[in-house]
């Protein structure tokens, strides 16, 4: 039950939470907290880059119950449309789960990340990027039919992770399809610094975190 929940999280954030989100690389060369005004995208997109962070799963006590370690990797890249889109590879707890073949294909434009779901029509915005405190989307996930409405809460959230300390944009993903109520932080020019859904509630109808996912290090090119 842990595996199927930490599983999905992580594909929908890098989607797959590359998770996505991965990762990590400090701001500068002295650990100073980047600005999200002075980069270009919220996701880095080049073969080769690769992720390394932790998934933590908790209890509705917010107690940790265990950790899965996941490493994000854009594999390859393909052209049409007159775009480059990337594929990606998800390696959870030492198996590799999503591959070329039945990822997403993400790319960048001018107003943010976006993914080809198979078996879409067209692509959808992922992530807009770069935004505005109290800008909305329909960021999709999954599958064609599973967008749910995104809410930008904060452009300049400061968080430190193991990989370091990040400004970052704050999204809310609310539950529209009853996929995942998730908070996404992506630091400008890095990705998934963190995020956390909330997807089970106690015995009195209260929310808690079921998930945790943190970066711990990242190599881009």
């Amino acid at each position: 039950m842990k595996f199927n929940r930490g599983l999905s999280m992580s594909l929908i954030s890098l989607s797959f939470i590359m998770i996505c989100g991965i990762l990590i690389v400090n701001c500068s060369d002295d650990d100073i907290v980047s600005s999200p005004e002075v980069t270009r995208y919220i996701l880095p997109l080049k073969v080769g880059n690769q992720w390394w962070g932790t998934l933590m799963n908790y209890d509705s006590a917010g107690t940790p119950t265990d950790t899965i370690p996941i490493v994000y990797r854009i594999i390859g890249d393909t052209v049409f449309q007159n775009e480059t889109w990337y594929k990606w590879e998800l390696e959870y707890n030492g198996s590799i789960l999503t591959d070329s073949t039945n990822s997403p294909l993400m790319t960048n434009r001018n107003d943010g990340v976006y993914q080809w779901i198979k078996d879409s029509s067209d692509a959808s915005i992922w992530y807009q990027y770069p935004a505005a405190v109290a800008d909305t989307f329909m960021s999709l996930y999954l599958k064609p039919d599973s967008a749910s409405k995104a809410t930008v809460i904060s452009i300049d959230t400061a968080i430190n992770v193991p990989s370091g300390e990040y400004v970052c944009y704050h999204y809310n993903i609310e539950n529209t399809y009853n996929i995942f109520d998730a908070e996404m932080l992506l630091a400008p020019n890095i990705g998934f610094v963190r995020w956390e859904s909330n997807n089970d509630t106690t015995s009195a109808g209260q929310k808690f975190m079921t998930e945790r996912y943190e970066l711990d290090s990242l190599f881009l090119h």
